[in-house]
């Protein structure tokens, strides 16, 4: 009997290490979600809170010492290069106007952006919900933005699921 309890104990530990360890090094999860081999990148920035339920916002800041994940990036169609397009814009930093504004809703507790402007690079906006209606106009989402910034060799991935 106490050869099971601690061969389960054992096990128990290992999958909870295994679990904490891959959660300190996103890079295997955002470069398949990406499509992209992130397996050279050193994260710098991680903000994580998605709750019990799921919703919340990451956002994570990887770099790269060579321009591998750049040359990734450029043959890939999905990729576009900056500036962004208004949804994106809008989703990333806000967009305002005389009537309203919207967002930006990958955002800290003060409502500013968590991503920084970005001048040469690529981005790519993932709509991770099946509906037609045009992801600004719902009321809940669920995306994934990444912009690489090809200047600093740095890749801004922000995840939202509301």
């Amino acid at each position: 009997m106490r050869k099971i309890i601690s061969t389960v104990a054992a096990l128990s530990l290992t999958i909870m290490l295994t679990a904490c360890q891959s959660g300190n090094n996103p890079s295997g999860k955002i470069g398949s979600e990406l499509g992209l081999n992130l397996s050279d990148s050193t994260v710098i920035s991680k903000v994580e809170d998605h709750g019990f339920f799921g919703d919340g916002t990451t956002y994570d800041v990887l770099t790269f010492e060579d321009d591998s994940v750049l040359q990734q990036i450029q043959n890939d169609s999905d990729w576009k290069p900056l500036p962004m397009d208004e949804t994106t814009t809008a989703l990333v930093y806000g967009l305002e106007d005389d009537f309203y504004q919207k967002g930006p809703y990958l955002n800290d507790n003060n409502g500013n952006p968590l991503f920084p402007e970005v001048e040469n690079g690529y981005y790519l906006l993932i709509d991770r919900q099946n509906d037609a209606q045009d992801i600004l106009d719902r009321h809940s989402f669920n995306f994934t933005v990444a912009v690489f910034d090809s200047d600093e060799n740095t890749l801004h991935y922000g995840k939202l699921d509301t």
